[in-house]
């Protein structure tokens, strides 16, 4: 079983296993969450519009739907614009930290948000930076939005402790699996990124072979830790298809770095995921086995003792946040996943909403990649009209250097803007001039152009039949943001939601 490092991840992937959390965090702990993340979570679209391209003249868009197209007034900085508007909100209230400016009850106990814990939120955004001024003058209806969304997360999360404790069925990474994973994975892209931009920067040619840069990090890394696997050691559990049977002792140490070593008691949860997983191991050659036990189990342990010891800084979302997070989407998915689109329901999503099924303007053409000693070449293509065929067949028979790309279909809207509008000028049948290609570097040689139209076709109503599968998904989309709406409605009632922030 040669094919052993595609098993399960690879070491340079952050493990899958998760466990079931203990009930050690109250909700007074970790109350309100601060992840701006989290509004991807509890603003599902409640205008599938928000969520389309505009297919469309903007002006009409703006005309209808002005509220999504804010403009500055011009003269004015972004601050100045927000003292404005800050100004023009005559009578707004003033808040102070301790003010309560929302409150929900839960099993009869009421839990108030006060202006203080909306204000660590707001900073914690990335256009406000922490910055109190950008915080102070940013309008009040956006910082309702943001209150809104908490009491969203924090309702969310109630539930969802609820669905834990209820059925078990949510699964969650320790605190110190998940800070392991989290330095981890940080740490090894970061070097992944170092290591690809070494190789670049020596301006490597198209020939040039890329290296395994995983490879690289390994043996990089392996040699900063001054990492050493005892070999013996880790042959001893070969044998084992399940690490709860092994009676010896937790302290054995499997791998030695420069100032520490990983034992069986650090690695002897993430070996569970695998030996208690049915694979029996005694079948591996050992070799395989070896490289399976460094890559997938040790190597994880040991890189992170190895950075800690080193202060690497942790630069991701605290735990509690994550925690929050993870029960909050836990329940929505449950909720949202129940929700399916009968046949007749999708059909008629597709005929209430036409004008969200128009098959764009498309044109269809073959083209010609050629250089300079070809020109001539293509010219008499061109001036004696050879139909694709025939230039084909004398490309051919010419022995003309060029690339010929066929039928090749494209969509008003996907290609850049000056060559759409040149091509989509041209008639069917009709050659376009022969462009030259400039290429950015330019030790490259130019290369020329030359377009054949083939067909155009005008925009045009999709027939559903044809597009039933994208019409579902779409329709099943548009259900299920509603299904959550009314779900936050309800949950609002539920837990007797009171917002004293004026809008």
């Amino acid at each position: 079983m040669k094919n052993i490092m595609n098993l399960k991840v690879t070491f340079l992937a952050m493990s899958a296993a998760a466990i079931l959390l203990s009930a050690g965090l109250s909700f007074a702990d970790i109350k309100p969450c601060n992840n701006c993340a989290l509004e991807r979570l509890v603003s599902p679209a409640e205008n599938p519009i928000l969520t389309e391209p505009i297919d469309y003249d903007f002006s009409h868009f703006e005309m209808i739907h002005s509220d999504l197209v804010p403009k500055a007034l011009k003269g004015l900085s972004h601050s100045e614009m927000l003292g404005v508007e800050n100004s023009a909100s005559a009578g707004e209230t003033e808040y102070s930290s301790a003010d309560v400016i929302a409150s929900y009850e839960i099993n009869g106990k009421i839990n108030e948000i006060k202006y203080a814990d909306l204000e660590k939120m707001l900073l914690s955004l990335p256009q406000a930076q922490q910055n109190l001024e950008s915080v102070k003058y940013m309008p009040q209806k956006e910082k309702y939005s943001h209150l809104v969304n908490i009491i969203k997360t924090n309702l969310l999360f109630e539930e969802g402790l609820a669905l834990k404790d209820k059925t078990g069925s949510v699964l969650l990474l320790d605190e110190s699996e998940y800070n392991r994973n989290n330095i981890f994975n940080d740490a090894v892209n970061e070097l992944l990124t170092a290591i690809a931009n070494e190789y670049y920067a020596s301006a490597p040619t198209a020939d040039s072979k890329t290296p395994d840069f995983r490879e690289i990090a390994l043996n990089r890394v392996a040699q900063q830790m001054e990492m050493r696997l005892e070999t013996d050691n880790v042959m001893l559990f070969k044998n084992i298809d399940n690490i709860a049977l092994y009676t010896g002792e937790t302290s054995l140490v499997l791998c030695t770095l420069k100032d520490d070593k990983v034992t069986l008691a650090d690695i002897k949860k993430s070996m569970s995921a695998y030996f208690n997983g049915g694979v029996f191991y005694a079948s591996f050659a050992d070799e395989d086995f070896i490289k399976f036990m460094l890559y997938e189990i040790i190597f994880e342990h040991a890189y992170v003792k190895f950075l800690v010891k080193s202060g690497v800084k942790y630069n991701f979302k605290p735990y509690n946040e994550y925690y929050v997070y993870t029960l909050a989407e836990s329940f929505l998915s449950d909720h949202i996943s129940k929700i399916d689109l009968s046949p007749k329901e999708c059909e008629d999503y597709f005929n209430k909403n036409p004008g969200n099924f128009i098959i764009k303007e498309n044109i269809e053409v073959n083209y010609y990649l050629f250089k300079e000693p070809q020109r001539a070449f293509f010219e008499q293509a061109v001036k004696k009209g050879y139909t694709p065929a025939e230039l084909s067949v004398r490309i051919e028979s010419g022995s003309v250097e060029c690339e010929v790309y066929e039928n090749e279909k494209f969509y008003k809207g996907q290609l850049m803007n000056e060559t759409q509008n040149y091509l989509f000028s041209l008639g069917a049948q009709t050659y376009s001039k022969i462009i030259k290609v400039k290429a950015a570097d330019e030790d490259e040689p130019e290369k020329l152009l030359l377009f054949y139209v083939l067909s155009k076709s005008g925009e045009k109503q999709a027939v559903y039949k044809d597009i039933e599968k994208l019409v579902y998904r779409r329709a099943l989309a548009d259900k299920k943001a509603r299904a959550a709406i009314a779900l936050f409605d309800e949950l609002f009632k539920k837990y007797k939601v009171k917002i004293n922030l004026n809008k």
